[in-house]
């Protein structure tokens, strides 16, 4: 689903998407929904930083009872004074960008226990990491939800 929704816009700047890995497990469908527009949203920031015929990726791994997704580009990463205050809001380094988007997913992730990280930023392109709590008991909770994550 998350692959379908970028093919067009990383097609159209001949940047390559890949997705890779799986969900062991289940989340509830308030957590994959806000995890999802999390991940739309880091996607949408790489397809954007890459050049092209570049690659983004998207893979989740399982992780002792939560998955890690990891969002890369191939962009010319992020400078110094930029990393110092990613996550504030009102900070935008595109030109007509409000600066709210990364500041929203943060707040989202945490509201459902779950983190967003910058893993690295070099020249050779920026990793951020989201790792989300799996279900523990999927009989007392919601109906579960699988992100999908490719095709």
């Amino acid at each position: 689903m998350l692959s379908r929704r970028h093919s067009a816009s990383a097609a159209e700047r001949e940047i390559r998407l890949a997705v890779t890995g799986s969900l062991p497990g289940c989340l509830a469908n308030r957590e994959a929904n806000l995890t999802l527009l999390i991940l739309e949203n880091l996607l949408n920031n790489a397809i954007q930083a890459t050049p092209r015929g570049k690659c983004v990726e998207l893979s989740a791994q399982p992780d002792d009872g939560q998955v890690i997704f990891r969002v890369s580009d191939e962009g010319a990463g992020l400078p110094s004074h930029v990393r110092e205050r990613l996550f504030s809001p009102v900070r935008s380094t595109k030109e007509g960008g409000s600066g709210i988007g990364l500041t929203i997913c943060r707040q989202l992730a945490l509201h459902i226990g779950a983190s967003l990280d910058l893993e690295s930023s070099t020249v050779n392109g920026t990793v951020f990491r989201v790792r989300v709590p799996l279900l523990q008991a999927v009989s007392s909770s919601p109906e579960p939800a699988r992100i999908p994550t490719a095709g």
